[in-house]
Parts: structure tokens; sequence; C-alpha cells
């Protein structure tokens, strides 16, 4: 599928949980972003998939202990 199929984004999201819940929070940081990336520039803003980037990135940055991010 190439390396910026819209498919990867939901195993990207999973590597990041799976990472961030095993306390790899750097790897997960890199998913996130790499998924965050991927989901702006192949689907459009209103498709169903992209708040899951925001609530992983969410869930990431609260484990982090960063709250101000989490909000965002």
């Amino acid at each position: 599928l190439g390396s910026d199929h819209p498919r990867l984004l939901p195993i990207l999201l999973d590597l990041a949980a799976a990472s961030q819940r095993s306390g790899r929070h750097r790897e997960a940081a890199g998913h996130v972003a790499r998924a965050t990336e991927l989901a702006a520039a192949r689907l459009p803003p209103d498709h169903p998939e992209r708040p899951r980037v925001h609530v992983v990135a969410g869930d990431l940055a609260r484990a982090r202990n960063d709250p101000a991010t989490a909000r965002g």
C-alpha cells in the first residue's frame, strides 16, 4: 500500500497506544506524529478517523503529565 496509505492510520494509532501503555512515550509520540501527518495529508477534515488521532495524542499527553497539551 505504501508508506503514506490511509489504511496505516489505525495501525499507527494502535502502535502509539501500545507503546504508551508500555511506558515508551517517545516511541508513542513518534507514532502519533506520523499519524497526525498522515491524517492531515491524506484524509478530508471530516473523516471519522481524524478524531481518533486527537484522542490518542491527548492520552499520550496525559500519560506524560502534560495536561495543557492533553486539553488541546
